[in-house]
């Protein structure tokens, strides 16, 4: 409960409310919002002429007073990444690369589609056979491959592919080390069971060839 005391030495008027001195006012629930944002009341609390109690114990910090008026106590903020219910798990695919120099690499995400099962996507690591400088991973999407939501095999129902900027820009390049890697925004990037990632590589040099595309994924399995 959030009260007010009045410890002013005086009489004193807040809210349309008198207070006489000492006396603890208990603030309503609707009733929080006005006394939380009157300016006449933040003024007495910096001034330290009006004290704020949360039940009764009273916060004589002023900081911690008006952000307890004001609903602003700090909470606790854990990310999917912190949370310790996921096991990391390391999982690969690979794809031969065709004589026009593309590469498609699939892997089916574990678990029964449609119950909440999936993966919570880390990094990942793709790379040729042998690296020529211009290589490049066209796009990382999830497809439905086997069209468990009926509108056809392999429709795209997430991507880490920015489709926003021009075909040509499209993708990463194949670092001069011979691998690429990318890496999910604040740890986790959730991929829902009995979908597919869809690695697209592309190699620079055309023609008949003993090359392959290998992918390596790295996530965090949901322990229940």
């Amino acid at each position: 409960m959030k009260q007010i005391k009045n410890i002013s030495g005086n009489i004193v008027v807040f809210c349309g409310k008198e207070f006489q001195v000492n006396e603890v006012h208990p603030i309503p629930v609707a009733e929080e919002s006005i006394w939380a944002n009157d300016e006449a009341v933040i003024s007495a609390v910096v001034d330290s002429t009006l004290l704020v109690m949360s039940g009764s114990a009273e916060l004589t910090n002023t900081s911690d007073a008006l952000n307890f008026l004001k609903d602003l106590t700090l909470k606790e903020v854990v990310t999917q990444f912190e949370k310790q219910d996921k096991t990391l798990k390391i999982a690969s695919t690979s794809a031969d690369v065709d004589v026009d120099g593309y590469a498609t690499a699939l892997l089916r995400i574990p678990g029964i589609p449609g119950s909440g099962d999936g993966r919570f996507l880390t990094s990942g690591i793709a790379f040729f056979t042998s690296h020529t400088p211009g290589d490049k991973v066209l796009s990382i999407t999830i497809v439905d491959q086997d069209n468990l939501l009926g509108y056809g095999v392999g429709v795209p129902v997430g991507s880490y592919t920015d489709s926003d900027v021009d075909l040509t820009n499209s993708g990463w390049f194949i670092m001069p080390k011979g691998y690429l890697r990318a890496e999910t925004i604040g740890g986790y990037g959730f991929a829902p069971a009995g979908f597919y990632f869809k690695v697209v590589g592309k190699k620079v040099n055309t023609g008949p060839t003993n090359e392959k595309l290998f992918v390596n994924f790295e996530w965090g399995k949901k322990e229940e």
